[in-house]
């Protein structure tokens, strides 16, 4: 199998994308990987994964990850986070991600990041789990960690009422310009459910409350941690959140640009809240 190498986004060919499992295929459009031009090793690492397994789905485009040394958070971010060049990074990712899924139209997406472990088994419990999914997902999580405790489903699928990490999932429909939509507000939940409102509400919150008092919240509310803000969409219950029983996608051990420290690799098994 061979990889599309990108500095950014471009539209997949369908006609060179074709497989016998047409049904697994075009269940997601598109699928990248985010990397970071600086860990080419990274991407290495994961194009010798997934060529040595019969991969179903699209062909995996390389994401240029954004690097938050040269292109910095703004000061609010700065002052309030010590380790905040790569959470940046990987949050800015996820939204030019989206941008570019609306930009060029396409219904479903799946997300990896160059640390995912994918393999021979991995793929198989993948496809599984894909057969057990409820029709009407809008988010799927392949790894993760739960942070409230989800709800089954069935044997193999649970709903997920506030999952982080963002190292393999998938978004579609709708629930691209919903999750869109939230990211570039960087926003609360209060903020979030304001700005679905209208008349005086919405514009005392697009136009006046937000210069003054957006960055004044907690942590747990207002996070340049793309995977926080996806959990806050979670707990709106406003889309349908599936993942596995067990999880089947980790990370694998190396050193994390995100927290910038040496992590083993990591599984969050349990589907009890963290």
């Amino acid at each position: 199998m061979t990889f599309r190498h990108l500095t950014y986004a471009v539209p997949i060919d369908p006609s060179t994308q074709k497989t016998e499992r047409m049904s697994q295929e075009t269940i997601f459009s598109r699928v990248v990987c985010i990397n970071l031009n600086s860990r080419s090793d990274r991407w290495n690492r994961f194009g010798q994964n997934i060529e040595q397994i019969d991969w179903p789905f699209p062909q995996v485009e390389r994401f240029r990850a954004v690097d938050g040394r040269i292109c910095p958070p703004p000061a609010w971010a700065r002052n309030r986070y010590r380790d905040c060049l790569g959470a940046w990074g990987c949050y800015q990712s996820h939204l030019r991600i989206l941008e570019d899924a609306l930009l060029d139209q396409h219904e479903s997406i799946l997300i990896l990041e160059d640390d995912a472990l994918l393999n021979a088994n991995t793929l198989q419990q993948i496809l599984e789990f894909l057969e057990h999914v409820p029709n009407d997902w809008d988010h799927l999580y392949f790894g993760g960690e739960h942070i409230k405790t989800p709800v089954a489903v069935n044997d193999h699928v649970v709903r997920g009422t506030q999952v982080h990490r963002t190292h393999a999932h998938a978004l579609r429909g709708d629930y691209l310009r919903q999750a869109y939509d939230y990211l570039i507000a960087y926003p609360t939940i209060d903020q979030y459910e304001q700005r679905n409102s209208s008349g005086l509400a919405h514009f005392v919150n697009r136009v006046i409350a937000r210069p003054k008092n957006l960055w004044s919240k907690s942590h747990r509310e207002r996070s340049i941690h793309v995977d926080h803000h996806f959990g806050a969409i979670h707990q709106l219950q406003k889309a349908n959140v599936y993942a596995p029983t067990k999880w089947i996608v980790g990370q694998a051990a190396d050193h994390s640009d995100i927290m910038n420290e040496a992590c083993d690799e990591r599984f969050w098994h349990s589907c009890e809240a963290a």
